[in-house]
């Protein structure tokens, strides 16, 4: 199979860093790049050197992911999972199910993948493969961990690759570029449980037939006749939600992890086939689950956790025939919290932790600062200039305790990130959290050329992504070479090389 140019660039390295001596990698790639590809080639490599691979999981439908992918490369894999009583420990490569290998004896391998790798589960699994002196490769999309009983990734691994961000994957046309609309929801009476907001207490903030009626309402303006997958709390809520389509003459199934297989596969197979527009799921979609054909997805809840955010935003992501964007309903305010799906991020393999000793969390009172123009300009003051008004709304610069709401030295009033739930329209938001115009309010595909160019300035998107979303006849890529100022030889140029992606 032939490797795109990044997927090509982080095997090469990856190979890089095991020739120097780092024997355990993270592989960063964003959901819909390709990952099971890249490292089912390198796998493949490695098998054909006669060396031994295993491919680590925690969902079957990731193990049939890598098993199919293996497969497709011309080998034979050995599943390790639950049911299977006999092992063939001869094998040259292996899928497993990190539940089951963990009972059952480590097969020999010079070569350890383990997808979905920022979930601790497998940290013991890396660990042991590393004293018989394997390589690793962690596969993930998003390496992040957070808290004092994370493990820190810098404990297990000795660099992250990545080669490619995905705006760049949207911008070469690997990727749909996505239209993000939002609402902002308070989330200031609801705990934190492990990490996230409580799945009960979200419930019951979002359990209201105003908000029930909403999601189909803003559905019908935004993405009507769309293909949709629905992110929800927890069974009843989907269901709920699942019902309030159906009721307003939408076809909609339900699934969730208690589904019988047989039903689950009949949905999946319905859904693919477009027997029914929207469907609905609690957390069993989110990762190992591909259907390019998605031009939809809602996020109908709220997260603190950015791998899961971009996971459910990510199943729209995917390239399809005729497909020249996709939607996303944030009912949630995440694109606030957690930044757009195609914002660029740092990673590390370390993450902050709190203070051991009790030292408590703080923040920065805002800079001095204000508006001297209409266009809304700033000009930055020194402390003394400002009236005792103005340092109580522009901010003094102190050190104050991180659940304060007032500036104890200047009384600035520290913003709330968020405001009441409440039935308010949705607004398309650009990648600087501002709304977008309304003249570039419809599909990329009925854009004219300073339409286009106007969104990959807004998006920051690099500039043949344009091409992507016009016609590809000669004289239309005349007539938007001129308007480019492009000279004709150009025109060569793109053909070659820009469209043989698609």
């Amino acid at each position: 199979m032939q490797l795109r140019p990044y997927q090509e660039q982080l095997k090469n390295d990856i190979r890089g860093h095991f020739s120097k001596g780092r024997n355990s990698l993270i592989l960063c790639s964003p959901t819909g790049s390709g990952k099971t590809v890249t490292f089912a080639d390198i796998c493949a490599d490695t098998v054909k050197k006669n060396n031994k691979v295993i491919i680590c999981v925690d969902r079957k439908e990731l193990l049939d992911q890598a098993k199919n992918k293996l497969i497709e490369y011309g080998l034979r894999p050995e599943i390790i999972t639950g049911g299977k009583k006999w092992i063939n420990y001869s094998a040259n490569c292996y899928v497993a199910t990190v539940q089951t290998l963990k009972k059952r004896k480590f097969p020999f391998a010079n070569l350890v993948v383990i997808d979905e790798a920022h979930k601790q589960i497998f940290d013991d699994v890396v660990k042991e493969y590393k004293k018989r002196g394997a390589f690793v490769i962690g596969a993930t999309a998003t390496p992040i961990r957070k808290g004092k009983q994370a493990t820190q990734f810098g404990t297990i691994y000795d660099e992250i690759v990545q080669s490619v961000e995905i705006a760049d994957l949207v911008s070469d046309g690997f990727l749909s570029p996505a239209r993000t609309f939002g609402a902002i929801v308070s989330m200031d009476d609801v705990k934190i449980e492990r990490g996230d907001y409580s799945t009960a207490q979200m419930f019951d903030n979002y359990d209201k037939p105003f908000l029930y009626d909403g999601v189909v309402e803003h559905w019908t303006k935004h993405a009507r006749n769309k293909k949709t997958i629905v992110f929800n709390i927890n069974v009843e809520h989907s269901k709920k939600t699942r019902d309030t389509f159906i009721q307003n003459g939408i076809t909609a199934e339900h699934v969730d992890g208690t589904t019988l297989k047989t039903e689950r596969e009949r949905i999946l197979r319905d859904f693919k086939n477009g027997f029914f527009k929207v469907l609905c799921n609690v957390d069993i979609l989110t990762t190992g689950y591909d259907e390019p054909s998605i031009e939809c997805v809602i996020v109908n809840r709220r997260t603190k956790s950015v791998p899961l955010w971009l996971q459910m935003c990510g199943r729209g992501s995917r390239i399809y025939k005729g497909k020249s964007d996709f939607i996303i309903l944030d009912m949630g305010g995440n694109t606030i919290e957690l930044g757009h799906w195609e914002t660029p991020r740092e990673f590390s393999l370390w993450h902050a932790v709190k203070n051991s000793e009790g030292v408590a969390p703080t923040k920065t009172c805002p800079t001095p600062k204000r508006a001297i123009s209409e266009d809304g300009s700033f000009k930055e003051f020194e402390r003394h200039e400002l009236t005792e008004d103005e340092k109580k709304k522009f901010g003094c610069e102190s050190i104050v305790h991180a659940s304060a709401s007032v500036c104890e030295k200047c009384g600035f009033e520290f913003p709330k990130s968020t405001i009441k739930m409440i039935e308010s329209e949705l607004v398309e938001i650009g990648s600087d959290m501002k709304e977008i115009p309304e003249h570039l309010k419809k599909p990329y595909s009925e854009m004219n050329f300073a339409e286009l160019k106007e969104i990959q300035e807004l998006k920051g998107f690099k500039k043949h992504w344009i091409l992507h979303n016009i016609e590809k006849s000669d004289e239309n890529l005349k007539a938007f070479a001129e308007f480019m100022g492009y000279k004709k030889s150009w025109i060569h140029y793109a053909k070659k090389e820009i469209f043989k992606i698609n």
